[in-house]
Formats: C-alpha cells, structure tokens, sequence
C-alpha cells in the first residue's frame, strides 16, 4: 500500500508544480520526495526505479506488483482530480512527446540509469534531489497526464491512448538505463 499511497501523493505534488502550485520549484520537489520516501520506507514510488530493479534483480512478482500498485496510486490522483474539479488540467500534455526524438530516447535511457546508480548508492534525501532534478528532462511526470487523462474521460469522455504509451515507454527506457548502469560496471 506504500507504493499507492506515495505515487498518488507524488502524482498530486506534481500536478501542483505542473499548475504553479506549491511544490514547483526543484526544492519543493526534492523536500516532498524525501518526506514521502521518509514515510513509505521500502516503497520505490517512481515507476522507473521500479522497472529499473525489476530488471536487474529478475524478480518480475514483487516488480509487477509494486508497478500495479503505483498505477493504482495514478488512477487514484485521476479520481481525486475528478472529485476536486481539476480534471485534465494538470500536466495534461506532459507525456505527449514523439518516439521519433532520439533525444528523449537517450535522455531517458541515460537518465534511469544515473537514477538507479544514485539510489542504489545514495541516501534517500541525495535521491529524492536526484529525481526533482531531472524531473523536467526526464519526463517522469507522465503520471500526472495519465491520471488527468482518467479523470478525463470520466468527465469529458476522452482518452489519449498515445500519452498512456509514452508514459509506459518511458518507464521501460528508464528501466533498461537502470539496467545497462549494473551491467556497464559489472564489466568495468
């Protein structure tokens, strides 16, 4: 339930920063990163730290479940956003970036790999800082635009299919960067 709880907290801290709320500087996010890190001890909450650890430790029941619960902790945010009137506002462009960009490609590949070398090495807090810093380039608030887009389509009928793929896309490049990162300095 961690893992549920931390991503839509996360999801909703983002959505803030993505509409100018609280939280939109990369100290806010670095802050909010550690406290929900400091409150859900053992959770990931990023779905490509996950993907990243699925990968390199092969073990795809506790991944799978830990992803299942932070896309649950999405579609929480979608309804919260519904109930509170805010939906599709927030960050609803946010993951709608061309697989034909080479840049974000190797952004994200490059990205989840440092990522994934700083969690494993760091404390929480140097990690949490480590996300809010690459959050823009990283894209890793593509969360925020599929549970805007949920809560869309409960109140609009409308659901871009191309933004949940990014989204999915973007967690699996990060994944593989997490990846590749232990195998490079295996061999190193």
């Amino acid at each position: 339930m961690g893992e549920f709880w931390g991503c839509l907290a996360l999801t909703w801290v983002i959505a803030g920063a993505a509409s100018g709320g609280i939280g939109a500087t990369t100290l806010g996010l670095g802050v909010a990163m550690i406290i929900l890190w400091a409150t859900f001890s053992g959770a990931h909450i990023i779905p490509a730290l996950t993907a990243a650890k699925m990968f390199n430790d092969q073990d795809w029941e506790t991944g799978g479940m830990k992803l299942l619960w932070q896309i649950l902790g999405t579609v929480g945010f979608g309804v919260l956003a519904l109930i509170c009137g805010n939906a599709g506002t927030a960050g609803a462009d946010a993951a709608a970036i061309p697989f034909d960009d080479i840049t974000h490609i190797v952004t994200m590949v490059v990205g989840g790999g440092i990522l994934y070398t700083v969690w494993n090495r760091c404390d929480a807090w140097v990690t949490a800082f480590a996300v809010a810093a690459a959050f823009g380039a990283m894209s890793l608030g593509g969360g925020v635009a599929v549970g805007s887009m949920l809560a869309g389509l409960a109140n609009e009928g409308s659901f871009g299919v191309n933004t949940l793929g990014t989204y999915v896309l973007d967690v699996v490049l990060a994944g593989v960067g997490g990846l590749l990162a232990v195998k490079v300095e295996e061999q190193l």
